[in-house]
């Protein structure tokens, strides 16, 4: 498909999307869209949106993408009490720098698992209501804007992963653990809002300055062990 406005509805449980071409990756110039419909799988397949959201999940869904790329000029994900688990995926916004950008949107009970992941262009939001958000050996750029930006108990599990921001990093995240991870951002790492956050004794912060990470967030232990 090649209309920028298109999008594929998805409501059936089960569903999986290969490449045309075994073996080659495969790319949908449109966005996709789950209502309730679990057990979804992009196996190899991206998505790239000129207009709207690449990925929305609505109602309860599950969906997994795997070895593959996320391009939208909004949201590369936006889900809404649904879960979403992202696999060797390449998210980035197409939206010139500088620009705002919420990369990532997750909404009332909505988590999402992202492994050896990266994430390039804009802000990853966690919602209240229950949102969490795992990083596992997951990069993220998030040009001028916050890494992570937060809502009422929002929740975030760093795991090993680098976290770059010419901004902020973690804001209004209310709970959570970063463990062994590098937070590098041009101002504060650490903002308000973020008073049940567990930090790892390996965090190492870069480039703050004389902004560091409040220390009564520090464990004198690892929170939580890597995987």
């Amino acid at each position: 498909p090649s209309d920028a406005s298109l999008f594929l509805d998805l409501r059936t449980r089960g569903t999986r999307l290969l490449p045309a071409v075994p073996a080659r990756p495969g790319e949908l110039a449109a966005g996709l869209r789950g209502f309730g419909a679990r057990d979804v799988v992009l196996d190899g397949v991206s998505l790239r949106h000129e207009h709207g959201q690449a990925l929305t999940v609505l109602g309860g869904g599950h969906v997994v993408v795997r070895d593959a790329g996320l391009a939208s000029r909004m949201k590369i994900v936006h889900a809404q009490g649904s879960d979403v688990e992202l696999v060797d995926v390449r998210g980035r916004t197409l939206v010139e720098s500088g620009t705002y950008a919420v990369l990532v949107q997750l909404i009332g009970a909505s988590r999402m698992h992202a492994r050896a992941t990266r994430f390039e262009g804009g802000t990853l939001y966690v919602g209240q209501g229950g949102a969490e958000r795992v990083l596992d050996r997951c990069v993220v750029f998030s040009g001028e804007r916050p890494i992570a930006q937060g809502q009422g108990d929002a929740r975030l599990v760093a795991r090993e992963s680098l976290l770059v921001s010419a901004g902020l990093g973690l804001s209004g995240i209310a709970g959570g653990y970063v463990v062994a991870s590098v937070i590098d951002s041009a101002e504060q790492p650490i903002g308000r809002g973020s008073t049940e956050l567990r930090l790892s004794p390996r965090l190492l912060e870069l480039g703050a300055g004389e902004r560091t990470v409040p220390s009564h967030l520090r464990r004198a232990e690892e929170p939580l062990e890597p995987r």
